[in-house]
């Protein structure tokens, strides 16, 4: 997945914000874990981060419609990370993306400025490339008719030396 930023709030006294990604999802009891965390991008408003590579299985756990919590922080050295907002989405909606070839943009809502009545959002955050790849396991290749030769070989040559003594190739010091 590709993911950029698109005019984010500005949470830094002296300088734009340091945005990064995190993505959550939900599990049983209703809590939501961490399963990912994009590098943060310094001083941006506008960022793009690097392409994720997060399996399907961690993003859904056998369940498509599993919701993702993914929010969006400005990274802060000294304090709390701030939060400049967060949107749900579920697997088959970014996978939806990816059969279709289109980008998603999504709102990046702050809850804590939703009382405000001019609030819209705090930018929107616009996944742009989405791709979906299969990586076979041995078993695969072995179902799917992949024929193996296996063959041993024991050197039981004397030149080598005796392994006791330290002029052996085979010599082991214990």
């Amino acid at each position: 997945m590709l993911w950029r930023g698109i005019k984010l709030d500005k949470k830094d006294t002296f300088g734009k914000s340091d945005p990064f990604l995190e993505f959550h999802r939900l599990v049983d009891g209703g809590s939501y874990q961490l399963i990912h965390k994009t590098e943060i991008i310094e001083n941006t408003l506008n960022p793009t981060w690097k392409e994720l590579k997060i399996p399907v299985n961690a993003l859904a756990a056998g369940d498509n419609n599993r919701e993702l919590l993914i929010r969006c922080y400005d990274f802060d050295t000294m304090n709390d990370n701030d939060l400049i907002g967060v949107f749900m989405t579920t697997p088959a909606e970014l996978i939806g993306c990816a059969t279709e070839s289109t980008s998603r943009a999504f709102s990046c809502i702050n809850p804590k400025k939703t009382a405000k009545k001019k609030y819209v959002d705090s930018g929107k955050i616009e996944l742009l490339h989405c791709k979906i790849t299969r990586d076979y396991s041995f078993l695969d290749y072995i179902f799917g008719g992949m024929q193996l030769n296996f063959s041993v070989a024991v050197d039981f040559t004397a030149s080598n030396g005796n392994p006791t003594e330290p002029g052996s190739l085979h010599y082991i010091n214990l």
